[in-house]
C-alpha cells in the first residue's frame, strides 16, 4: 500500500464525520434516504420470501422420506437464486450506492424515477459486483491483505458506475485511478471509521447483558435504535465526502449524476443585412435645341 505523495492530504476524519452528520439532516436528505431504504428492503424480501418458502416446502419433503421432491426443490431453489440474483441484485447494489450519490447532490428526485433509474443499471451493478466478489475472493486466499488492498483500490468503482455514464471496464479503471496516491489515507480513515462502529456496538452490547438491570436495557435498547439509524445512514456520506473530495484533488470536473457534458451552444448567426432594393429613376426625352 503506496505512501502517499500528493502535497494535498484529505480533510480529518473527525471534522467529516461532523459534516457528514450535518448532510444527512439538511433538507431532509434522511427521509430520503429512508425511503430508499425502505424499498431496498421490500424488494430483498420479494427475493427471500419464494425462496424461503421452497426451502421449507423440501425440508417437509425430506422429513416425510420424499427425496425426489426434495431434490426438485432443492434444484427450484438454486434456480430462483439464480433469476432474482440476475434481475435484482444489481438493481439493489445501484440502489444502495446511488442514495447517497443523489443525496448529495440534493436532486429532489422522486422514489419512482430513483428506482427505475438504479433498474437501468442492474446488469452494471451485476457485473462489477461480481468482479469485485471474485477479487476480494482472490485476495483473501493470500492472507488478506492483498483483499485489503484491492478492496481499497476499487472502493469507487460502484460511485463512479452510478454517477458517470461509463462501462464496466472503465468504471474499475476511473475508480483505481481516483484513489491511487491515497489508499493507506483512505485506509487509515476507514479503520477510524470502523473502530468507532464497533466501540458503539460493544458500549451498547453490554446493556444487553441479562444481569444488567430491567431499566437499564430498555434506555439502551431505545437510544441504541436512533444510534444505528445515525451510524447506517449518515456514516457513509464519509464516503461521498472523501470521493468527491478526491476528484476535486484530482481536478475532474463534478458533473450533474447520468447527465451527458454540456455543449456550449453555438452562437445564432446574425441575420443578413437587407439590401434596398435599387432605385429607378425615369427620365424624360432631352429636346433638341433648335
Amino acid at each position: 500500500m503506496e505512501q502517499n505523495t500528493n502535497t494535498q492530504k484529505l480533510s480529518d476524519i473527525i471534522s467529516v464525520i461532523k459534516s457528514s452528520v450535518q448532510l444527512w439532516t439538511k433538507n431532509n436528505r434522511w427521509l430520503f434516504i429512508l425511503k430508499a431504504q425502505t424499498v431496498i428492503f421490500f424488494v430483498i424480501f420479494i427475493q427471500v420470501l419464494p425462496i424461503a418458502m421452497v426451502t421449507a416446502f423440501a425440508a417437509v419433503a425430506t422429513k416425510n422420506g420424499n427425496e425426489s421432491v426434495s431434490v426438485v426443490g432443492t434444484m427450484l431453489i438454486s434456480l430462483l437464486c439464480l433469476v432474482f440474483s440476475v434481475l435484482f441484485f444489481g438493481f439493489v447494489m445501484a440502489m444502495s450506492t446511488g442514495i447517497y450519490i443523489e443525496a448529495y447532490h440534493n436532486t429532489q428526485i422522486s422514489m419512482l424515477e430513483f428506482a427505475k433509474k438504479a433498474y437501468k443499471k442492474n446488469y452494471k451493478f451485476l457485473g462489477i459486483t461480481f468482479i469485485l466478489y471474485l477479487m476480494l475472493m482472490f485476495g483473501f486466499m493470500f492472507f488478506i491483505i492483498p483483499a485489503i488492498i484491492l478492496g481499497i483500490m476499487f472502493s469507487y468503482t460502484l460511485y463512479i458506475a452510478y454517477e458517470e455514464n461509463v462501462g464496466v471496464i472503465e468504471a474499475f479503471q476511473k475508480g483505481a485511478s481516483l484513489v491511487n496516491g491515497y489508499k493507506l489515507e483512505l485506509f487509515k480513515k476507514g479503520a477510524v471509521v470502523f473502530a468507532i462502529s464497533m466501540a458503539i456496538s460493544i458500549f451498547f452490547g453490554a446493556f444487553e447483558n441479562e444481569k444488567a438491570p430491567l431499566i437499564m436495557r430498555l434506555i439502551a435498547t431505545l437510544i441504541q435504535l436512533p444510534v444505528e439509524v445515525v451510524i447506517g445512514s449518515a456514516f457513509p456520506f464519509i464516503w461521498v465526502t472523501y470521493y468527491f473530495e478526491l476528484k476535486k484533488i484530482k481536478g475532474i470536473q463534478p458533473q450533474a449524476v447520468d447527465q451527458a457534458p454540456v455543449i456550449n451552444p453555438v452562437a445564432p448567426l446574425a441575420a443578413p443585412t437587407p439590401v434596398p432594393a435599387p432605385v429607378t429613376t425615369t427620365q424624360e426625352p432631352v429636346t433638341p435645341i433648335q
